[in-house]
């Protein structure tokens, strides 16, 4: 590919195939089409309600595979639909709002090796350690990044 005879080759049939591509887009959107203005300015066929016809399509005929009757008539007639009793609309219990907690942190007593949690609750800054409870919350589990807190029978993890 070092020489330029070549070079100009591969560049003139880019160009033509190209070419080719973008007149194969355009060309059909130019050219106007009589059969398409015919078809539209013909009248549309108006069809009557009284000159539809029924078919009732016949099913008695023998499957080829199975060699026996492919389609058997109901036994017992089409019994008539009848209205479902509704279902009684559940009632919604109340949720409880959690309040507003902040987990600050923890902190190891080294002497007993229990640790402690800092929250911030309603404004309230608390240290809490496990099972310990403040106003109806209730510390299940300290991590280090985050605590399992309960209230109300509803449990969260709150993260750092």
């Amino acid at each position: 590919m070092k020489s330029k005879p070549v070079k100009i080759t591969l560049l003139i049939g880019v160009v033509a195939i190209w070419g080719l591509i973008a007149y194969q887009i355009l060309a059909p959107a130019s050219i106007e089409d009589d059969n398409l203005t015919f078809a539209m300015n013909r009248p549309v066929a108006q069809v009557s309600e009284e000159k539809r016809e029924v078919v009732d399509l016949q099913k008695n005929y023998a499957d080829p595979f199975f060699k026996k009757m492919a389609y058997q008539p109901p036994s017992n007639p089409i019994q008539p639909v009848t209205q479902k009793k509704r279902a009684k609309p559940v009632i919604a219990k109340p949720v409880k709002i959690w309040p507003p907690v902040v987990y600050n942190g923890t902190v190891k007593n080294h002497t007993t090796g229990n640790l402690y949690a800092f929250f911030e609750i309603n404004g309230r800054k608390e240290a809490l350690e496990e099972m310990e409870e403040f106003e109806s919350i209730k510390v299940l589990k300290i991590w280090k990044d985050s605590v399992l807190l309960e209230f109300e029978n509803q449990q969260r993890t709150i993260h750092k």
